[in-house]
């Protein structure tokens, strides 16, 4: 990933977005948080990417403690 524009720009979607997954190392991060500390846009985007990822549902076999996972019960709303 290259790292963010000194120009003033924003930074690309794709950016925040490995930003967002941890996948940024070095001086791209650091500038990409720099940028973040200025622009509310691209912190209000980095959060609600956050929000998006939950923990993968659990297919048919997995165990959880004691129990087996043998279908899907339900989905949307509270559910899955």
């Amino acid at each position: 990933m290259s790292a963010v524009s000194t120009s003033g720009a924003c930074p690309s979607t794709e950016l925040l977005a490995a930003l967002s997954a941890g996948a940024l190392e070095g001086p791209s991060r650091d500038a990409a948080l720099a940028h973040l500390d200025t622009c509310d846009p691209c912190r209000r985007l980095v959060a609600d990417a956050s929000l998006d990822e939950g923990p993968a549902p659990l297919g048919k076999g997995a165990q959880v403690g004691r129990y087996l996972v043998l279908e899907t019960l339900g989905a949307g709303a509270q559910g899955v």
